[in-house]
């Protein structure tokens, strides 16, 4: 599992991803953290909470966009590798 160190890294990129295609005044604050998924492995949950007012004016684009990126970027920082499930991103072996 992620380190605190690990998640305060992991809350940077989001947010600076999140920053880029949604725009800066849109994030209020990302919050990410160790949870299972439905099949009790190991997952990690990362919560965006934008400003009050903004989600009519984001776009699907946007949103898939910030996903997309966030996923890349959490392939490059490490190990492990991160598949998006319902929303939301959690590690996986490489090879599967």
């Amino acid at each position: 599992m992620e380190t605190i160190e690990d998640l305060n890294q992991i809350d940077a990129i989001a947010k600076q991803v999140a920053a880029a295609n949604l725009g800066s005044d849109s994030v209020k604050s990302v919050h990410s953290s160790q949870t299972l998924d439905s099949m009790g492995r190991d997952a990690l949950r990362i919560v965006i909470t934008l400003a009050p007012g903004v989600l009519s004016h984001v776009t699907g684009r946007a949103a898939s966009t910030t996903m997309f990126e966030l996923s890349k970027r959490l392939l490059e920082m490490g190990e492990e590798c991160y598949r998006m499930s319902r929303g939301g991103l959690r590690p996986r072996p490489c090879s599967n």
